[in-house]
């Protein structure tokens, strides 16, 4: 089994991030795995990162690959 590997760099609200795409083949389509590096804050912000990425940033995150994966199904 092959597997790709596609890190990305992007910037949102002046922080950077990268995320790094797996493509394992799956059948006759693709697995997508996302893993997402990015800066933790320092302080008190940083003790609520946890709390901040479950309910803030995974939701989006689900969201965005979700809509990534209807527009790949909806090429030919």
């Amino acid at each position: 089994m092959d597997r790709t590997h596609r890190p990305l760099t992007s910037t949102d609200r002046g922080q950077q991030f990268i995320s790094t795409f797996t493509l394992t083949p799956d059948g006759s389509g693709t697995n997508i795995e996302r893993l997402m590096d990015l800066a933790r804050p320092c302080g008190f912000p940083g003790a609520l990162f946890p709390l901040i990425a479950t309910f803030l940033i995974k939701p989006d995150v689900t969201k965005g690959l979700g809509q990534l994966n209807a527009a790949l199904e909806r090429r030919p």
